[in-house]
């Protein structure tokens, strides 16, 4: 090999690099492999290259390539710490755990490597030895941000609100990348409002949106604190960044919370595909990381999941249960795609939309005749001096069962059922919710056979109000 030849293959990784920190993960790929075929051995090329497949939702060639660097460099903390959050991030919690075991065992004073084990003993339920690893994490850098939103929500896991804001305010003051900072000022914002400290709640925000002038949550959630220019559904930009950053802890945080919203739709939707003689195509609208879609599965023909959050649904593809899945917002989708469906589920989306006549009349727009839609959206109490709906602290809208039965007869539903049920806890108390389903007519003749989404004779409905 010539001497120039040697310089140029010198300059890929960090041109590679470069491009991989620009967003330009095609480009990237294809450097990082320029620098394979000449150095097949090349531990920072396999390692950087493995990070950018776990960016791309392709957590298996990531381990395949982080694991290789690994043992080409065996001594290397933060590569054994990048093994340990793919690994993390696929619930593999176990081999994320010996990772990040390595990590600091090489590198002691390595703080990321004793934060990351910490969130790995929090999601494993060693909420002790994750506290002992977060205060390491702080002792070596005091300033570290993603240590105290960690020690933050364990916390307010604990109702111990005050030393919560402690440590979100210590995350937002430290170095972090804008996205931890959003998520810390977010966590403070809430346990302000559960100490009952409002005031300094919607401060917060105002000192976010004068840093941030165009940050969607900040607007979102002063409007929900306030009540001064509340949408009539959260923004695109809220719910695409929102659940952008939640999407990798989405799953086991729900988990802890008791999350049955997905279990209730599901067993509506069995109802009716059992009463088919077909199974039905069938729309999973929001679906999120694929809860809904893992327990239907068995019962759709045609199983189409559509989120607007790229994120979640790079998670509900690692599921591998949809025929196909859909970057889009919700209400436009509905209003102006030729796609038909028999069913529509909808598991806690309609929780950031206000006015429901719109996309409830673009629902009943794409479903064939005998369709069915079962959702599920937050309850109004019936003895409470509230209009239709409201946005809620957290940003969350809630509504009152008359006015979701009116939109759904504005759109051309009948058989319309709405059930209490508890969709979730939150600060150990369950949120009152409500489950929804209802159809559209079906042709005569398919009415008189009976063959069209009729539930099963003497199937039972189970309890919607299990134990949290």
């Amino acid at each position: 090999m010539t001497e120039s030849n040697v310089t140029s293959h010198e300059d890929l990784l960090p041109r590679a690099i470069a491009l991989h920190r620009q967003g330009r993960l095609n480009e990237a790929e294809d450097t990082y492999r320029e620098l394979l075929t000449a150095d097949p051995n090349s531990p920072d090329a396999l390692h950087f290259l493995g990070v950018l497949k776990h960016q791309l939702g392709q957590s298996d060639l990531a381990i395949e390539y982080i694991g290789r660097a690994v043992e080409l460099e065996p001594a290397h903390a933060g590569m054994h710490s990048n093994l340990g959050n793919v690994y993390m991030e696929s619930g593999r919690l176990a081999e994320a755990e010996a990772c990040y075991l390595a990590a600091i065992e090489l590198a002691p004073d390595f703080a990321d490597g004793h934060c990351n084990l910490a969130v790995v003993l929090r999601a494993r339920e060693r909420p002790a030895e994750a506290v002992a690893k977060l205060r390491t994490a702080i002792a070596i850098d005091p300033n570290h941000c993603e240590a105290h939103l960690n020690l933050g929500q364990i916390d307010r896991d604990q109702n111990d609100w005050s030393s919560a804001i402690d440590h979100f305010r210590a995350a937002i003051r430290g170095r972090c990348s804008s996205g931890l900072r959003d998520r810390g000022t977010q966590n403070l914002v809430a346990a302000l409002c559960r100490a009952g400290c409002a005031d300094e709640a919607i401060a917060e925000l105002r000192a976010w949106l004068d840093a941030a002038p165009d940050n969607p949550i900040a607007a979102h959630l002063l409007a929900a604190m306030t009540g001064n220019g509340v949408p009539p559904r959260a923004s695109d930009d809220y719910v695409k960044t929102t659940f952008d950053l939640f999407a990798a802890s989405f799953d086991s945080v729900l988990e802890k919370l008791h999350y049955h919203a997905p279990k209730f739709v599901a067993l509506r939707f069995e109802d009716f595909a059992r009463g088919l003689e077909c199974k039905p195509v069938v729309l999973d609208a929001a679906c999120g990381t694929g809860l809904v879609g893992e327990l239907i599965r068995p019962f759709a023909q045609t199983l189409v999941g559509l989120d607007l959050s790229p994120q979640m649904l790079r998670r509900a593809a690692e599921r591998d249960v949809y025929d196909s899945l859909l970057e889009a917002e919700l209400t436009g989708y509905l209003q102006t795609t030729d796609s038909r469906f028999d069913a529509i589920t909808c598991a806690d989306s309609l929780i950031y939309f206000g006015e429901l006549e719109e996309v409830l009349c673009a629902a009943r727009r794409v479903l064939n005749p005998g369709g069915f839609l079962c959702f599920t959206v937050e309850k109004i109490p019936p003895d409470t001096r509230l209009r239709d709906f409201e946005l809620q602290a957290h940003g969350r809208y809630r509504h009152r069962a008359s006015y979701v039965r009116r939109a759904l007869e504005q759109a051309g539903f009948i058989a319309i059922q709405i059930e209490d049920m508890h969709a979730r806890a939150e600060a150990g108390e369950p949120v009152a919710s409500l489950l929804v389903t209802a159809r559209i007519s079906a042709p005569a003749e398919e009415s008189s056979r009976g063959s069209v989404g009729q539930t099963g004779s003497g199937q039972s409905r189970p309890e919607l109000y299990p134990s949290v």
